[in-house]
């Protein structure tokens, strides 16, 4: 049984976004160029492998997630700086909800955690539905169908 009616999976937007994002360590990238890594070595620095990060780095760059900006440090060699695009920066809902969703169902008992917050004042916001009307919707009222492409 197919539910949402799409075959063959590449139809599906969820299979497309995860061929790309569902890579280890591509939100991990994400996430730490909302934060405002731009260079290498700072995303080096959570862990990532050299030679993965190059290669999850050029995905996210040929998918148009990110983008590169040469620099160059006195007496250094060119160098790229990597940057969200418009569409690496609307993945920030997609983040906070994995956020809030890993917070409450894969909790960790001590420590520090992420929190989703407003830049200025820091008060805690949560990822919700909002219908065209900019009415906030329940989640039992949201499902997800089948419709025409645009």
């Amino acid at each position: 049984m197919n539910p949402t009616g799409l075959y063959p999976e590449s139809l599906c937007p969820i299979a497309r976004s995860l061929d790309l994002l569902g890579q280890k360590w591509s939100l991990m990238i994400v996430r730490e160029a909302v934060a405002g890594a731009t260079r290498f070595a700072d995303f080096r620095a959570i862990g990532i492998p050299s030679d993965i990060l190059t290669k999850r780095l050029t995905s996210l760059v040929d998918a148009g997630v990110m983008e590169r900006r040469p620099y160059r440090e006195a007496g250094e060699r060119a160098r790229d700086d990597y940057h969200l695009t418009p569409a690496g920066m609307a993945l920030l809902p997609v983040l906070s909800a994995l956020v809030e969703w890993g917070t409450e169902y894969l909790p960790i008992p001590a420590g520090r955690t992420l929190e989703n917050v407003t830049t200025d004042t820091h008060e805690a916001v949560h990822v919700a539905y909002v219908n065209d009307a900019g009415e906030v919707i329940n989640q039992d009222r949201v499902t997800i169908q089948t419709v025409p492409a645009a």
